[in-house]
């Protein structure tokens, strides 16, 4: 378990669903010394009408969480790597060496407790094919999870997020016609070029880089849709967005 963990909305089987999930636990994944899925589902008493734990149910599901994970980690010598709340229901997903132990743990912890329906199983996943394709976040989603926190951090200096500024991005490419073709593009849209980049490091593999700016709103889902475009804009010509940021206005 490491302490890089991140929160992220999706949807999982057409339904609406809160990850909650060990990002950094992803570089040493798959961990051959834990190839097997430990999994925990728990009904919600009274979940929202998006199947999402209601403010009254808070406090008894993160003790179910706290125990569990002490209980598992202990027993089965497992590592937590995230939890899913969709359908009216939160999963807890651990990763251990064998099951030995989990089957025990999980019951003492929710007879103990008594306030929910529960369900366990357990299976092999020696590639952490559960943590790294169903779980882990998308591109797309790695890239809202950071718009959140920028917005976050602004919010945090005093900004009220209301003024319209000068947001700055950046874009890497692997040559200069790829590049030259972003640049058209982003002019198109209205953006202005700041400076033109190059890395002379042997092994870059995205040695062009841009970096450019629009005056915009942060509104929320205004910068997820700007960013996502501009990320698509480069992945169709083989490059990689790198994110944004601005300053702080607090009048």
């Amino acid at each position: 378990m490491s302490d890089n963990w991140d929160v992220y909305f999706t949807t999982i089987n057409d339904h609406f669903a809160s990850v909650l999930i060990d990002m950094g636990i992803a570089e040493e994944a798959p961990d051959s010394r834990r190839p097997w899925l430990l999994y925990v589902w728990v009904k919600l008493n009274d979940p929202d009408e998006h199947g999402m734990i209601a403010a009254d149910e808070f406090e008894s599901i993160n003790q179910v969480e706290d125990n569990l994970v002490h209980e598992v980690a202990n027993s089965a010598r497992a590592v937590h790597v995230g939890s899913v709340t969709r359908e009216g229901r939160r999963e807890f997903y651990f990763y251990a060496p064998t099951p030995r132990g989990f089957a025990e743990a999980v019951t003492r912890v929710m007879e103990s407790i008594g306030t929910h329906q529960w369900n366990f199983a357990s299976k092999e996943d020696p590639e952490w094919e559960h943590y790294l394709q169903t779980m882990y976040p998308t591109i797309y989603d790695r890239q809202v999870m950071h718009n959140r926190k920028v917005l976050d951090a602004l919010s945090e200096a005093g900004d009220k997020l209301e003024k319209e500024r000068a947001v700055f991005h950046w874009a890497y490419f692997t040559g200069e016609g790829a590049r030259r073709q972003f640049i058209d593009a982003i002019q198109l849209r209205g953006f202005a070029l700041d400076d033109q980049l190059h890395s002379d490091t042997p092994d870059d593999p995205y040695p062009y880089g841009v970096t450019f700016n629009r005056i915009d709103p942060l509104h929320w889902n205004t910068i997820n849709d700007i960013t996502i475009e501009l990320w698509e804009l480069a992945e169709s010509l083989e490059g990689s967005y790198d994110g944004w940021e601005t300053s702080v206005e607090k009048d």
